[in-house]
């Protein structure tokens, strides 16, 4: 029979279960970043009429990150790169109209089709 050797942290007798899985030493290497508060909108969300609802719930809340998936759940990109190889594979779809207005969400006009 083998055997292997197996290394063991063993928790403190005074230390809670809790404790176990925190790291040890661990030291920020960032610590006057911004602090991240963002929300996860898929590209339906993001090109379409939920934008709108997304941004006014960032206004109203310390949300300061909007997280947009740009492949959807069968692998197509979801809007137009401009290149002709993929457009020739049939690879993208264009959900997101103006990604560059996307990327730039204050330079949107008020009445554009993605709001």
């Amino acid at each position: 029979m083998i055997r292997k050797n197996a290394v063991v942290q063993q928790i403190p007798s005074n230390g809670s279960p809790e404790n176990r899985l925190r790291p040890v030493n661990k030291q920020d290497p960032q610590p006057d970043a911004p602090k991240v508060k963002g929300v996860y909108a898929t590209a339906h969300s993001a090109g379409g009429s939920r934008l709108h609802s997304l941004l006014e719930l960032m206004d109203r809340t310390e949300l300061n990150t909007l997280v947009v998936d740009v492949k959807d759940d069968w692998g197509y990109i979801t809007y137009n790169t401009g290149n002709p190889d993929l457009l020739a594979m049939d690879t993208t779809k264009n959900i997101i109209r103006d990604m560059p207005a996307l990327i730039n969400l204050r330079s949107m006009p008020e009445n554009s089709s993605t709001r």
